[in-house]
């Protein structure tokens, strides 16, 4: 205990942020005398519940807390049992619960233990007898205390006339309450003038700006420095709730339109977000984005019957941005786990695949808010997708796609099912897409079907050059790429048979449209061998790619000729 009292000695001042009651402190200073509480923070391990603490287990196990507190002999153990091993014990397994008790029963003697008022060179009331101050000035001069700490402890416990609120926040609230209920009464009693609506408005306005500004700020002064933008998305998010009750219990359109800030402030916390920490959903704050998701899906549903053409951004942005939030927060969560940063990518394109299904599926289209507002939905849809093959086309370039610590398996490994499941999922919504909608032109005149064929060729491009990288041991790197017989012959093979599969099917199929583009592709593979093989290659690697592509090339003369041109319906 001495060297307790010796080490401790003034730490409320030190400003240590000890995770001890202070009368648990005063306990190991010698300060309180305690008995062990053993039952208040049990051992549970795999064997069960250890009795009668961590320290021993002579007593053996409990299966249960209950069987526990009944089975266990209680007066063997602690200081007054008399037991040699509790002797000198003084854990806080089992002392710490005997100090919150007593914290419950003589809390402000615990006020004064948690900031060193009336102990040994604590703060006086500046006439040396150890006493708590009494007045309002004299008490936010000790160390801990604020104002509104000041406030209560002068009013409550000694009855004086001292503020417990603070004036700037009455006067910010007493200025936006008068504002708003002027904004209010100009619209309730019109009178044919036309600078009403307007003035009205400009009070919203202004009301808004002092509500939201004194919370910002008294959020800002109040709050510790690491839970700011916590309590901040905490408050918008409960206001544009209170705001969007108000509008549509006093038939208030105009309040009711403003509470659409809602998808912007969310966005702008997000960057907030990460711009201080490393992702949003962070610990024990993460009931905070929940609630703000709630608070912005409530919001919609209170608008559903609103129709003042932000629908599309309110809905269609919502989705995009809660799908972008949910696929950063599954990348981040990944990599906490894996070393290998291919699996957090994976969880991330992942998610906006999920999502652009999840938009825009049959069982979607039935409930609210999907049936109301399918076209804003299934135009999120097209962007999560056209965002996530883009995504994927600048992963494939910069990573092999390397799946440690699985090995690494042609379709089976995790870029090679993001691009099967990304086509998928763009096909899908591309079949999905609503009747009158500038994307059923497109559809209907296979111009997506077109450029999905184009994005399957560069992405399946990609996964032969994989391939070839992970079994010949060829470094990812441009210019080894370009300068690997086994590269450049796979390539050659592989696109001459996708240019011989292309010709043989517009044969089959009568579709000049298709013939040409097989032909095109082994005219590109044709001057590929000339401009690139031919130099590249050795002698066995470059007999192989000409007799290859001169095989199909003889194919393609033989059964597939080109199709007749199909005659003009006009």
């Amino acid at each position: 205990q001495a060297w307790f009292r010796k080490t401790l000695a003034g730490w409320q001042k030190k400003g240590w942020p000890l995770n001890h009651s202070s009368f648990y402190l005063d306990f190991l200073q010698g300060k309180k005398s305690y008995d062990c509480t053993a039952w208040g923070n049990p051992l549970r391990n795999v064997f069960g519940w250890q009795k009668p603490c961590y320290l021993m287990a002579e007593a053996g196990y409990a299966k249960n807390y209950q069987e526990l507190l009944d089975t266990t002999d209680w007066s063997k153990f602690g200081h007054k049992s008399g037991n040699p091993k509790c002797a000198n014990c003084m854990v806080h397994v089992g002392f710490e619960p005997t100090a919150v008790n007593d914290t419950f029963d003589h809390p402000w003697e615990a006020l004064k233990s948690n900031f060193g008022w009336g102990q040994d060179n604590g703060p006086d009331d500046q006439s040396g007898n150890g006493k708590i101050p009494r007045s309002t000035e004299k008490l936010i001069k000790l160390p801990g205390i604020g104002r509104y700490t000041a406030g209560a402890i002068a009013s409550i416990a000694y009855g004086e006339n001292a503020p417990v609120l603070d004036g700037n926040v009455m006067g910010g609230v007493i200025v936006a309450l008068t504002a708003l209920y002027s904004s209010r009464m100009l619209l309730v009693n019109k009178r044919d003038r036309h600078w009403q609506e307007l003035a009205s408005l400009a009070l919203l306005g202004w009301a808004l700006l002092w509500w939201f500004g004194t919370g910002t700020l008294e959020a800002l002064d109040r709050a510790p420095e690491n839970t700011h933008l916590h309590f901040l998305l905490l408050f918008y998010s409960a206001n544009f709730v209170a705001m969007t009750d108000v509008a549509h219990r006093f038939l208030w359109p105009t309040l009711s339109r403003t509470t659409q800030a809602i998808l912007p402030m969310m966005l702008i916390m997000a960057f907030a977000y990460l711009g201080q920490l490393d992702h949003l959903f962070v610990g024990m704050w993460s009931p905070v984005w929940i609630a703000a998701i709630a608070a912005y899906v409530w919001t919609l549903y209170a608008r559903r019957n609103e129709h003042d053409g932000n629908e599309a951004i309110m809905h269609g942005g919502g989705a995009g941005f809660l799908a972008a939030l949910l696929a950063y927060e599954f990348h981040w969560q990944v990599d906490q786990v894996v070393s290998n940063s291919v699996w957090p990518v994976t969880a991330g394109l992942f998610v906006l695949s999920a999502a652009a299904f999840a938009y825009t599926n049959e069982k979607a289209r039935s409930m609210w808010p999907f049936s109301e507002n399918f076209v804003a939905y299934h135009q999120a849809s097209a962007g999560l997708v056209a965002t996530n093959l883009l995504l994927l086309i600048v992963v494939c370039m910069q990573s092999p796609g390397n799946p440690s610590p699985l090995p690494y398996i042609p379709i089976l490994n995790p870029f090679d099912i993001l691009s099967i499941v990304g086509l998928a999922v763009a096909w899908f919504v591309s079949q999905a897409t609503p009747a009158g909608s500038a994307w059923r032109s497109a559809a209907e005149s296979r111009t997506l079907l077109k450029v999905l064929g184009g994005i399957a060729f560069v992405l399946s491009t990609f996964a032969v050059v994989r391939g070839v990288h992970h079994f010949a041991g060829v470094p990812w790197d441009q210019r080894d790429l370009m300068s690997s017989v086994g590269v450049q012959s796979t390539l050659s093979i592989y696109w001459a048979l996708l240019g011989l599969s292309g010709m043989v099917l517009g044969t089959r199929k009568a579709n000049r449209g298709v013939w040409i583009v097989g032909a095109a592709l082994m005219g590109i593979v044709v001057l590929k061998l000339f401009v690139i093989d031919l130099g590249n290659s050795g002698t066995l690697a470059r007999i192989v790619s000409f007799l290859g592509v001169g095989t199909m090339l003889l194919v393609v003369g033989y059964f597939s000729p080109v199709p007749p041109k199909q005659p003009d319906r006009s």
